[in-house]
């Protein structure tokens, strides 16, 4: 099952109720050669998902993982055919 966003005003006030909350963090850092003058800014977005807790099964909402091997496989192809690939780390 797939999950898209909605729009507030697509939404009846028990829908509102029900939604998460999105804390979105922003945070100056000015260490490791950063200064005041040429800081970094990072990033980061918490979901409180205590509000959803129970409506939902734990078949609905888990992530399937990918083996080792089935990465490496797919990674094969993707070379072979000469596809662009994008790569991040999300911790």
């Amino acid at each position: 099952k797939t999950f898209h966003g909605r729009h507030a005003s697509e939404l009846t006030r028990e829908e509102k109720k029900q939604a998460a909350r999105m804390i979105n963090l922003i945070e100056e850092k000015i260490n490791r050669g950063h200064t005041r003058e040429n800081p970094v800014l990072r990033g980061r977005s918490v979901f409180n998902g205590k509000i959803q807790q129970g409506m939902y099964t734990k078949e609905e909402t888990a992530s399937s993982t990918c083996s080792h091997d089935a990465f490496f496989l797919t990674s094969l192809v993707d070379i072979s055919q000469k596809r662009d690939v994008a790569i991040t780390d999300i911790k």
